[in-house]
């Protein structure tokens, strides 16, 4: 329990209860442990001011060969037919049909399902005490499903729209306050891992701004369970440290995935859900120190307002945080530059800075400063 809080972390987030594929949507994985058990972690969580999310899944249930025994929705005739293919180019086969055609895609036109569906969720909440939920498979559910189911939970919730494009992905924020942000995940593995120009990152953050109702609310990511990690990919520790620290300091909600503060590398799902004790619980590692420094050092102390593409290029990402300065950039290990930065009018003339990490010291001269980076690695100004 007081790993992650050494982190400073603020929120654990907890898989389903059944994972992915519920059958009985109200019973635990006895392999998790009992009621008892998660309420205790829950009360341990709120002792020590930490909140609890849980992972809820409306969309559909687990696969059946021998028929819906067992199951909360207990009939075929509960669920949408199995006779068509999704495509990503036609929503209603997005919402109708079965994902990978065998997860039974519970039928949220009935009402009996939907009045079933918002009590499950109303329970969980209520009988556990969590403080939030992260909704999968949101874009696979019609739209007006969603405010009464989230309005049944009664707490704060982001959902999952798994697609890269923000015009689609946008207006979903009329229906959940909070978006998973994908539309800024793969400029960022683009700009920080491959070494892409680094300005489709503001490309996409102007993008997000004009179909996103409220970008503050947008919980921004580098690794999760569904994708590779960064680190099986792009195999450099700054690189990561610069897009991991992106996620921390920038706009919106920041997503820590477990396991990134020990540098985990897994591949594509389910490599990616590695076991975490097999790394021991390292509060010592370079990862977990460095993690733990951004967020203490940075993110609680600069505040949340944010000026981001402050300075841009190809290989250079500058953006101010509160009375902060954060240069990222995509050199990588063994590299680095000296850079002159234009602060577009965002810092007072003759003010002082240091980084953090290295102890660097700048001074806003015309408007300026010049920075050096080394090894790759991401300055924090403060």
């Amino acid at each position: 329990m007081h790993f992650h809080p050494d982190t400073r972390t603020d929120t654990f987030h907890l898989w389903p209860p059944k994972r992915y594929w519920a059958t009985d949507f109200y019973s635990l994985n006895t392999n998790f442990g009992s009621a008892a058990d998660l309420k205790a972690l829950v009360a341990a969580a709120h002792n020590i001011g930490m909140y609890v999310m849980l992972d809820v899944v409306a969309n559909h249930a687990g696969p059946t060969s021998s028929g819906y025994s067992g199951y909360t929705f207990a009939s075929s005739s509960l669920y949408h037919p199995n006779n068509c293919t999704m495509s990503d180019s036609n929503q209603n086969s997005l919402e109708q049909c079965w994902i990978a055609g065998n997860l039974p895609d519970i039928d949220t036109e009935n009402v009996s399902n939907v009045n079933i569906l918002n009590d499950i969720v109303r329970t969980w909440v209520t009988t556990y005490g969590f403080d939030g939920i992260r909704i999968d498979t949101f874009k696979h559910v019609r739209k007006s499903f969603w405010p009464a189911y989230i309005s049944a939970a009664g707490v704060f919730a982001t959902a999952e729209v798994y697609s890269g494009d923000a015009s689609y992905v946008g207006p979903y924020q009329q229906y959940a306050q909070s978006i998973i942000n994908y539309p800024l995940y793969y400029p960022l593995l683009r700009g920080f891992g491959a070494k892409q120009t680094l300005t489709q990152l503001k490309t996409q953050i102007a993008a997000n701004k004009a179909a996103f109702t409220n970008t503050a609310l947008l919980t921004n990511f580098v690794n999760n369970h569904d994708n590779p990690r960064f680190l099986n990919t792009y195999n450099d520790l700054s690189l990561f440290k610069n897009a991991l620290t992106f996620t921390l300091l920038a706009e919106g909600i920041p997503i820590v995935y477990y396991g990134d503060e020990q540098a985990y590398a897994g591949g594509a799902d389910p490599g990616c859900r590695e076991p975490l004790w097999t790394s021991g619980y390292n509060t010592n590692s370079e990862m977990y120190l460095f993690i733990q420094k951004v967020i203490m050092q940075a993110r609680k102390k600069l505040g949340t307002d944010t000026y981001m593409s402050l300075w841009v290029n190809d290989k250079i990402f500058a953006f101010r945080r509160g009375k902060g300065l954060v240069v990222l950039s995509n050199y990588g290990l063994g590299s680095g530059t000296t850079q002159t930065v234009n602060l577009s009018g965002q810092f007072t003339e003759g003010t002082k800075l240091v980084d953090i990490f290295t102890g660097q010291s700048i001074t806003v001269s015309s408007g300026s400063v010049t920075v050096t980076i080394s090894n790759g690695m991401p300055l924090i100004f403060v």
